[in-house]
């Protein structure tokens, strides 16, 4: 095939069967029609055979495929055994090293610590839902004829091809489906009803502009064009560049030219180094309209409202085709300057969101490159579970486990809770809410105070409820110092005072303070436990050039600490003249019993 001018491959507008040539280059529609289809398919290759049989199908749908339904066909490949492609159902490629962008299935096997959350399948179901039970979509639409609106009943199988178009009818990134639950079907059949009035773009009444562009084409998708109410043909009356919506006829016209057509809905993605560990995705445009074909009402993002967001949706008014209510704003640019007292941008900008993405297009302002919120901000497409949150921060560089720390010595999430679902967030918990509106100053990146990014020592030490905790406190003088003053303060990682009685066991016996008062001697200053944050441990101690000065902490933990909190204890050394000459901090979090 022969690059376009913009060096992707291009065919025309009607077939809808060209595919670029380099699987590494940018795969996205462009301005010639750019059909791209499955994979690396060729007019002249057998790929067909690949999915279909002509002659011995088991298929009972027509599609001659060479399995009995299209999902069981795509997971043939798509399981992890062909190496060249994406692994969906554990959410890896490139060999099995690199997450996907996209997520995982899972198998359908997993334990329910594993925290798995998938978009309505895996390789286990044999029965499917349909559309209809998308959350935000028809299934909160109550009527005589069940869950049904102006698209006709939401009744689709919701299996692969729901979403993705193996041959690639319009060339939207990731081969996805440009008439999702019937959108395009549904503008079509109204256009047939009350066509579109083209507008003439030249002097000659030759050339004519439909209001939309993006036309489908292909079989069933022919655009109905009329002049003064006559039908008339393309390629004989008339040619028409479809991602346009432009219509050049053979001659000047007379009347009114009205056109039908399909437009489709249009997903741009730009990825780069295509099944490599180094690949990257970048979304651009389509998204929030494409997930909101079936969850209808989580999609605001043409919604208006009064405050800052112009046509980013409200947060402040109750939205929804379906059903009413305040919803989280899309399409809106995440930016500094937003206008919203509940983003406090200053403190949350941690490398790239600490595992979100944003569109890299504005749709307020086009072909500005900003972060705008979209669906897959937050969530992944097919599914996540807590291992695989793990493992995509850690090739994000945020960590290798929930319980490490990154390069900088951020703590990395907390584990999932099972008690909850993770809802296809990319980020555990309410991860995914922290990471932009970092109430109290802690981020979702827990350990680190983003308002003064003050941890950066190792991961905390983990104690259990009512279990013992001993921490030394080293500080190397160098030179002997005698008049020192030390201190031990405990906090919250917000910076929160918190009386040591508050956390620790009162009980005789069970807190003592300890004091290094020579190379080989130590004195318990403090045997209970104070009902203040902060406690004078030692003054006018010796400290031997030799020797380093360690305070020591012995404490039980009450059975009823919050698990999960994680806590500061600093010491703080000072001279005679009130001067700070070192300190030190340790950090622990509660566990369970």
């Amino acid at each position: 095939m022969t690059p376009d001018a913009d060096g992707k491959t291009g065919g025309n507008s009607g077939t809808g069967f060209d595919s670029p040539d380099n699987l590494n280059e940018p795969i996205k529609y462009d301005s010639t029609n750019n059909k791209v289809i499955h994979s690396a398919y060729s007019k002249t290759s057998d790929a067909c055979a690949s999915c279909h049989a002509i002659h011995t199908s088991v298929n009972t749908t027509g599609a001659l495929l060479q399995w009995e339904d299209p999902q069981t066909a795509c997971w043939a490949c798509h399981d992890g055994t062909v190496a060249a492609t994406y692994d969906v159902v554990n959410g890896t490629h490139a060999a099995g090293s690199q997450v996907n962008s996209g997520g995982l299935f899972g198998t359908g096997s997993e334990a329910a610590t594993e925290g798995l959350s998938n978009h309505g399948m895996s390789p286990k179901e044999t029965a499917f839902v349909t559309t209809a039970a998308a959350p935000g979509g028809a299934e909160d639409f109550a009527s005589a004829t069940g869950n049904k609106d102006i698209n006709g009943d939401w009744n689709t199988e919701f299996t692969c091809i729901a979403c993705h178009d193996p041959h690639g009818t319009y060339g939207n990134a990731r081969i996805l489906n440009p008439d999702v639950n019937g959108v395009a079907s549904a503008a079509f059949t109204a256009l047939k009803t009350t066509p579109d009035t083209l507008t003439a773009t030249d002097a000659t009444n030759t050339v004519f502009k439909a209001s939309k562009g993006n036309w489908m084409s292909g079989r069933n998708n022919e655009p109905v064009v009329k002049v003064a109410g006559v039908t008339k043909k393309e390629n004989t009356d008339f040619t028409v560049q479809y991602k346009d919506g432009t219509v050049t006829f053979t001659g000047p016209q007379t009347g009114t030219v009205t056109a039908a057509y399909k437009p489709a809905l249009v997903v741009e993605m730009t990825v780069a180094a295509k099944l490599t560990a180094a690949e990257t995705v970048k979304y651009e445009n389509g998204i929030n309209q494409f997930c909101g074909a079936c969850h209808t009402d989580y999609n605001n993002v043409n919604k208006t409202d009064s405050a800052s967001y112009g046509t980013g949706g409200a947060y402040d008014e109750l939205l929804g085709d379906y059903r009413k209510a305040y919803r989280h704003s899309v399409g809106f640019t995440r930016t500094a300057t937003t206008a919203d007292p509940n983003f406090t941008d200053a403190n949350s900008l941690i490398s790239t969101y600490a595992g979100l993405k944003f569109d890299t297009s504005n749709p307020k302002a086009p072909g500005a490159i900003a972060p705008t919120v979209d669906c897959l901000t937050c969530h992944y497409a097919h599914g996540t579970s807590d291992k695989f949150i793990e493992t995509s921060l850690s090739q994000l560089g945020q960590g290798t486990t929930f319980a490490g720390t990154n390069a900088a010595g951020d703590k990395i999430l907390q584990t999932y809770d099972t008690t909850r679902t993770t809802a296809l967030k990319r980020l555990p918990n309410m991860g995914v809410c922290q990471v932009c509106h970092n109430k109290e100053g802690k981020s979702p990146v827990l350990g680190i105070n983003l308002a003064t990014a003050t941890y950066s020592a190792a991961a905390p030490q983990e104690v259990k409820q009512a279990a013992s905790l001993a921490k030394d406190f080293t500080l190397s003088s160098g030179t002997e110092v005698t008049g020192l003053t030390t201190s031990l303060s405990l906090a919250k990682l917000d910076g929160t005072a918190v009386n040591f009685s508050d956390l620790f066991d009162s009980t005789a016996g069970t807190f003592k303070i300890s004091a290094r008062t020579s190379a080989e001697n130590f004195a318990d200053v403090v045997t209970a436990t104070p009902t203040t944050s902060t406690v004078n441990v030692s003054s006018a101690v010796t400290v031997n050039s030799s020797v380093d000065q360690i305070t020591r902490l012995s404490a039980k933990v009450l059975s009823g600490a919050t698990v999960g909190e994680i806590y500061q204890v600093t010491e703080v050394v000072t001279n005679a003249s009130g001067a700070v000459v070192a300190s030190n901090t340790a950090y622990f979090k509660v566990i369970a019993k």
